[in-house]
């Protein structure tokens, strides 16, 4: 599934409302029986549309909306933090209690997968960056790779596995480990990304406490006008 947008600029607006708003747009309409990819992709869809209403019907509007999410989030960019990690800022000290005890524990079982899924999952995404440039039929071509390069690897270490250990039992607990420990790879990863961003964010109002104010006066801000854009936007489409 490709999601097609006008120009680059549209792509760009696009992308910082997804950024910012999806999780609110998800929590708003989770009492859909979608899946979470189906509905994924049917929220961006909707978030397309919503960005080329209001950048014909309510230019004025939108317009400072797009110059204020380009620069909180340069912003942020520029200070190596994250939008999610500014939302939470109020419970720093407690989330960095938890996230060492997780990174801690999950560390073993992270080597584990990796170890055992790097080659197949990096596989596709070589082969698709030589077969397209294009970053939208890249996806579908990695998924594809994968479909075949994943089940072909887990082969060869299962009967690795049952040629130098005789054991079936050992074999086939081996063989549920492998794509847990690859899902459990693709968690951690992200999850030692957001610890590093709290960290630096708990450093850095520990500094500037001024200026972890003026951050979050800005994201009220933002979010208050795309809470409007949305309850504007469902009175005149309707919830879909």
């Amino acid at each position: 599934m490709v999601i097609v947008t006008e120009d680059e600029a549209e792509d760009t607006v696009v992308r910082h409302v997804e950024q910012l708003y999806k999780n609110q747009l998800l929590e708003d309409f989770r009492e859909t029986d979608t899946t979470q990819t189906a509905a994924h992709f049917d929220l961006i869809q909707q978030i397309v549309q919503a960005v080329r209403y209001f950048e014909k019907q309510r230019p004025t509007f939108f317009k400072p909306l797009q110059i204020k999410m380009a620069n909180y989030l340069d912003n942020l960019k520029t200070l190596g933090l994250s939008d999610e990690v500014l939302g939470q800022s109020r419970r720093f000290s407690a989330q960095i209690l938890r996230h060492i005890f997780v990174l801690i524990v999950g560390l073993p079982f992270f080597f584990y997968g990796f170890l055992n899924n790097y080659l197949p999952y990096i596989l596709p995404s070589c082969f698709a960056n030589k077969i397209s440039s294009d970053r939208g039929y890249r996806a579908p071509i990695m998924m594809t790779l994968g479909i075949f390069i994943f089940p072909i690897f887990y082969g060869f270490q299962l009967y690795a596995v049952q040629y130098f250990g005789q054991n079936y039992a050992l074999t086939a607990l081996y063989a549920l480990s492998l794509p847990i420990g690859g899902f459990f790879v693709l968690w951690y990863w992200p999850f030692t990304k957001r610890f590093k961003n709290a960290w630096q964010a708990r450093r850095l109002f520990h500094k500037k406490p001024s200026l972890l104010g003026s951050l979050l006066a800005e994201r009220q801000a933002i979010f208050g006008q795309l809470d409007t854009a949305k309850k504007e936007y469902l009175s005149v489409t309707g919830p879909k």
